[in-house]
């Protein structure tokens, strides 16, 4: 029930933000900055899901073991999911500086959250998971970061914002297709 409950939630809480840039996409606005909002979208359909994986994740962690470190990774979480809301609905008034709130909350993420949390077969295991670990996603952040920083200084936009969605496409790629294809057709 507490499952249900915590998808349910986090579902709502990000999807009027993931409807915002969906309006956003489709006004009248330039190619480059539609382009930065499919970006945003992916992005925020994928923010949500992972605070789902991750707050679930905490919640069976913690009724399985009693690890100090747990509460303050739960503090580093709720965190970054209230920088993430705010940034994925500040990007209805500006894009720019939703995207660059969202990026930072990743940013602070993958700077504080010492462990990772992984389930499997209802199996619960907390990893030291420190920054030497999660610096692919630093710099993939501080990337986005500079990118939209261009984009709002007007710094080839078209192009800003074409590499901002490539971005999220190849992560979508690396996360979840390729571990598919993997799974699907074997190593052989």
């Amino acid at each position: 029930m507490q499952v249900l409950l915590i998808k349910v939630t986090i579902f709502f809480l990000f999807f009027p933000a993931f409807s915002g840039l969906a309006i956003r996409l489709f006004e009248g606005r330039d190619l480059s900055y539609r382009l930065l909002c499919l970006g945003l979208m992916l992005f925020c359909m994928e923010q949500c899901r992972m605070a789902i994986v991750d707050l679930t994740d905490y919640f069976l962690a913690k009724t399985q073991c009693n690890n100090y470190r747990l509460s303050f990774y739960f503090n580093v979480l709720w965190i970054t999911i209230a920088l993430e809301l705010v940034g994925f609905y500040y990007c209805f008034f500006a894009l720019n500086l939703g995207s660059i709130i969202v990026l930072l909350s990743q940013v602070w993420f993958n700077s504080f959250a010492r462990i990772k949390i992984t389930t499997k077969n209802n199996q619960i295991n907390i990893i030291p998971w420190g920054i030497k670990k999660r610096i692919g996603e630093l710099l993939g952040a501080f990337l986005g970061i500079t990118l939209v920083t261009l984009w709002t200084i007007n710094f080839y936009p078209l192009l800003m914002g074409f590499f901002m969605l490539s971005m999220m496409v190849i992560f979508m790629i690396l996360k979840y297709i390729l571990p598919w294809f993997k799974t699907t057709f074997g190593n052989g």
